[in-house]
């Protein structure tokens, strides 16, 4: 049977709710990025949670929508990251498309993580507005 993009997009989000729920490391990095969007001037601050969005049901869920879409795939790529480094796992080379260029450069110490929340963020709000 093939796999559709829709279900692709699922399986990231099964898999950000599972680890949540069982790996510390991504929690805490899932957190610490909700806590920098959250610090944003009133005015650009986002009304949502990359946390709640993980955890929302299907039926409800708004993480398709690009103002959320694209921080929550760079907080999800940096959860990642962030295991992999707590295992002692280092990248030596990076390659990204699209959103996962800016995980990439995380991951390449390019860009800090707070940084790189605050690119994707803007990313998809302005994706958002060019679709509106």
């Amino acid at each position: 049977m093939q796999k559709s993009a829709q279900d692709n997009l699922d399986n990231r989000d099964s898999l950000a709710k599972e680890l949540l729920f069982r790996n510390s490391v991504f929690d805490e990095t899932i957190e610490e990025l909700d806590s920098v969007l959250q610090a944003l001037p009133p005015e650009h601050a986002p009304t949502w949670a990359l946390r709640q969005t993980i955890l929302d049901p299907p039926e409800t869920s708004q993480a398709k929508k690009p103002s959320r879409s694209q921080p929550l795939c760079t907080a999800i790529q940096i959860g990642l990251v962030n295991i992999l480094r707590s295992w002692g796992v280092h990248a030596t080379a990076v390659v990204g498309h699209s959103s996962g260029e800016i995980a990439a450069a995380y991951t390449a110490a390019l860009l800090g993580k707070h940084e790189a929340i605050i690119v994707a963020y803007i990313r998809g709000f302005t994706a958002s507005q060019a679709r509106a």
